[in-house]
Order: structure tokens, then C-alpha cells, then sequence
């Protein structure tokens, strides 16, 4: 709210409601579509040394020096951590199961992501 001085002439705002839409709400089948992970060019790279065709020399250089922080382990790419520690690289959907596993399952409330984090390890 504002207070308006004595002698200053104030147009009305004048609002109009949009015509209701035909839209019905009900149940809508959703199409996914496959994707290749994040980690498809890394993997790639790893397991059979191969650049993407489209990769420029800077890029090529760049993907060999990103890939020293990963390892192929028994068919399944880790990252090494600067503790010694390897990470498995999942996908979007595999991540997604993980975090509402241990979100919003037994597991606990909702919690800060270095909690989560530390609870996802710990669960294994």
C-alpha cells in the first residue's frame, strides 16, 4: 500500500480475467526416450579409447586429461577420489530411485546433500 498526496490523479488498473481453457486434467501417458548417460564419452574413451568424430584436437586433449580421475572396474565406470575412494557414475534415472530411496523412505527425513550424501555411501 502507498499513500497517494492530494491532487495527484491516479488511473484505476484495469484487469482482465482470461476465458477458462478447455483443458481437463487426467491422466497423461508420458514417451521416454532412451538417453545415453552423462558419462557415455568418458565411458567410451575409457574402455575402447575412441573420441566422438565431432571432438576438436582442444577437446580431445581435455577429455584425455578428465579421464585420469576414472576407472573401468569390473564393467562399471568409477571416479576416484582424492581419498581413495571410488564413486560409481549412474545415470539420471538410477540417481533419481536412489535419492527418493533414501529421501523420503525408512531411511529418514529430509536432509541437507552432504547428509545425503554420507547416508547414500553409508547405505551402500
Amino acid at each position: 500500500m502507498t499513500q497517494i498526496l492530494i491532487g495527484i490523479k491516479v488511473k484505476p488498473l484495469k484487469i482482465r480475467q482470461k476465458q477458462k481453457s478447455n483443458f481437463k486434467v487426467g491422466v497423461v501417458a508420458s514417451i521416454q526416450v532412451p538417453t545415453k548417460p552423462w558419462f557415455d564419452i568418458l565411458q567410451n574413451y575409457i574402455v575402447y579409447g575412441e573420441y566422438p568424430s565431432h571432438f576438436q584436437v582442444k577437446e580431445r586433449r581435455a577429455l584425455r586429461q578428465y579421464s585420469t580421475n576414472y576407472a573401468w572396474i569390473a564393467n562399471k565406470l568409477y571416479r576416484r577420489t582424492f581419498d581413495g575412494q571410488n564413486m560409481l557414475c549412474i545415470d539420471g534415472p538410477e540417481a533419481r530411485r536412489i535419492i527418493e530411496e533414501v529421501h523420503v523412505g525408512a531411511c529418514g527425513p529430509r536432509m541437507n546433500g552432504l547428509v545425503l550424501s554420507k547416508k547414500i555411501l553409508y547405505l551402500g
